[in-house]
């Protein structure tokens, strides 16, 4: 389930004094958009669709690009 918090999408939650947080990601290149496939709030999991292809780093830099307009 992915909560939303007024128009940007909030993933994830913790508390300050634990420091901590685990977020196991799956990507999906060559995918026909970049998008957030699922997000599993109780398992911290989630799915990402990236639309470059796996070849020299283009997958990596779409995926930092996407984050980062999330």
């Amino acid at each position: 389930m992915i909560r939303y918090l007024s128009n940007k999408p909030t993933f994830l939650q913790f508390s300050s004094v634990d420091k901590m947080f685990k977020l196991s990601v799956n990507i999906h290149p060559n995918s026909k958009t970049s998008s957030i496939e699922s997000f599993d709030d109780k398992n911290n999991e989630m799915s990402i669709k990236i639309s470059e292809a796996p070849v020299d780093g283009k997958a990596n830099k779409e995926l930092i690009d996407f984050l980062s307009n999330v």
